[in-house]
Order: structure tokens, then C-alpha cells, then sequence
């Protein structure tokens, strides 16, 4: 992706410490899915364009 993790660790960090956690894994589920957004901030931001959402269609199929 070309990305840096730094950006996405720090929407993380910055959760977890708004939250007063200290583990990822207690994270509440709508926590994870205001995480979600705010990673989809950062790949727009750092690409200049929106997160794909239909990449799972995009790819190509097996023949087997």
C-alpha cells in the first residue's frame, strides 16, 4: 500500500488512549468500527483516493 503502519498505529494509539485501555483486544466493536473510518481517512489522505470496497469482487477467479 505504500503507506506508513505509523499512521495507522497511531489512530490506534490515540483510541486506545481516549478509551482509557491499554489492549487492542478491548476495543469494543463500535470502537472498531470508528477505527475503521479513521483508516480509511488515513489511505485517502496518504493515496488521494477512497478505499476500494468492492475489492474482493476485483479479483480475479480460479479456475479450478
Amino acid at each position: 500500500m505504500d503507506i506508513p503502519h505509523s499512521l495507522f498505529e497511531e489512530k490506534l494509539e490515540k483510541l486506545k488512549h481516549t478509551k482509557g485501555i491499554k489492549l487492542d483486544t478491548d476495543l469494543a466493536a463500535y470502537d472498531l468500527k470508528d477505527l475503521v473510518e479513521q483508516y480509511k481517512n488515513v489511505y485517502l489522505e496518504a493515496r488521494g483516493e477512497k478505499f476500494p470496497s468492492g475489492a474482493e469482487s476485483d479479483r480475479p477467479t480460479s479456475s479450478h
